[in-house]
């Protein structure tokens, strides 16, 4: 009796191993994957959102350039407004406003027209300040920590608190 040459392929348990090889390394690439996602997503937000201390370092300059400010003509108890920080100086006036969720900051020259327009937080920032005493400014910003991100993280909420003094006004003590 003659045998039958054996047929040339791969047997089944062979096939079964090289799928199960193939599964766990697509199962790892897929980790892989979701991950550099979160990173991708962060990264967009942090870059579509100017870091709040160079918010705070704008704001800080302002105020201390400034030769004099609007008083509120509505305030709590405690002093504090949402209405416009307006600072005046022999250039102009910067204006600091919260519009619809967004912290924003415009220049006018002396005559009124406005010169620039910039947003500085979004994301449902809301604003507060408060005269303290002739030339005393405290400023409060609540902005949303990680804006977008899932879960409780994209819903917390961060609060900045700066108390400023004038120094722009002719005859005012500096530093």
């Amino acid at each position: 009796m003659r045998r039958r040459p054996r047929a040339a392929g791969f047997s089944l348990v062979e096939l079964l191993v090289a799928l199960v090889i193939l599964l766990i390394g697509l199962a790892l690439a897929a980790e892989i994957g979701v991950r550099a996602r979160a990173i991708l997503a962060r990264s967009v937000r942090d870059a579509l959102r100017p870091p709040i201390a160079a918010v705070l370092a704008r704001l800080r300059t302002d105020v201390q350039g400034a030769d004099d400010f609007v008083w509120p003509i509505l305030t709590d108890r405690s002093g504090w407004t949402e209405e416009p920080l307006s600072l005046r100086t022999a250039q102009g006036e910067v204006l600091y406003r919260s519009v619809f969720g967004t912290i924003e900051r415009a220049t006018f020259d002396a005559t009124g027209i406005q010169t620039g327009r910039l947003p500085l937080v979004r994301d449902g920032a809301t604003w507060r300040w408060r005269p303290v005493g002739s030339g005393l400014v405290e400023v409060s910003i609540a902005y949303l920590a990680e804006p977008g991100a899932p879960g409780e993280a994209g819903k917390a909420i961060r609060r900045e608190t700066l108390r400023l003094t004038l120094r722009g006004a002719p005859g005012r003590w500096g530093w």
